[in-house]
């Protein structure tokens, strides 16, 4: 059996746990239906109302989750809605960008170069957007008292050290 050393488990899960954090917090509230999506430029692409409804449904099941007090409950969700909506234009560009990006992998002009660095501008813009999800989360849990970050931290690891849906998606983050 192969030993594992604990610094290195410890750094996987708190990288884990804010990407898996971060999303949960801030990916959901941007899901919206592919038939929705289109391709204009000045086409909006989130929807804000189902984006705060699905915020509200996160916030209630987090609250609940963690029983958090309506001080707690009344400074995050200003943390919440302020990060939601601080990123909506930047969420907004990037799946702009995204569907530029299908179209210029389709096309018949465009080289394998030309596609890296479209890629590359992605990853930069996509980077800049998890800097203020882990900077939210920080705040987040600045909130928290330990043994609230205790319980998510055991529902993170329950997630990731389980055979559930989310670990097979997040297993590629913590390896």
């Amino acid at each position: 059996m192969k030993m594992i050393d604990r610094k290195t488990i410890k750094g996987k899960i708190i990288i884990g746990s804010a990407a898996l954090l971060s999303t949960l917090v801030l990916g959901l509230t941007v899901y919206m239906p592919a038939a929705e999506a289109g391709k204009s430029a000045g086409e909006t692409l989130i929807d804000g109302d189902f984006e705060e409804a699905m915020l509200k449904h996160f916030e209630k099941r987090f609250y609940r989750r963690i029983d958090a007090t309506e001080e707690q409950q009344t400074a995050l969700s200003a943390i919440f809605l302020r990060q939601m909506q601080g990123s909506r234009a930047q969420r907004e560009a990037i799946r702009h960008k995204l569907l530029d990006l299908t179209d210029f992998i389709a096309a018949d002009g465009s080289t394998d170069d030309q596609i890296k660095e479209r890629i590359a501008e992605l990853r930069g813009m996509r980077d800049k957007l998890m800097d203020s999800r882990v900077d939210t989360a920080l705040k987040v849990r600045a909130i928290l008292t330990p043994e609230q970050r205790k319980i998510i931290a055991d529902r993170i690891s329950s997630l990731l050290g389980g055979s559930s849906a989310i670990k097979r998606r997040t297993s590629g983050l913590v390896e």
